[in-house]
């Protein structure tokens, strides 16, 4: 039976569930675009392709952080 997925951001962040942000440096992932994320989720207010976002209440929990270096 397929789980039933209830959506943040239709088909980028679903709700309930770990979401991970890995990439290159420089493409994207600063300090400031996972602020603006944690704000969008808990004020409302508009993802980047216009979808609608209801203010929320609930819990949000993100943790950041950078590798100053070596690969992994």
């Amino acid at each position: 039976m397929e789980e039933s997925i209830d959506w943040l951001w239709e088909g980028y962040l679903p709700k309930g569930k770990l979401t991970l942000f890995y990439g290159a440096g420089g493409t994207g992932k600063s300090d400031y675009s996972f602020l603006h994320l944690a704000a969008t989720i808990t004020n409302g207010g508009l993802w980047p392709d216009g979808y609608t976002v209801q203010r929320s209440w609930q819990r949000t929990y993100m943790e950041f952080g950078r590798r100053s270096s070596g690969n992994y």
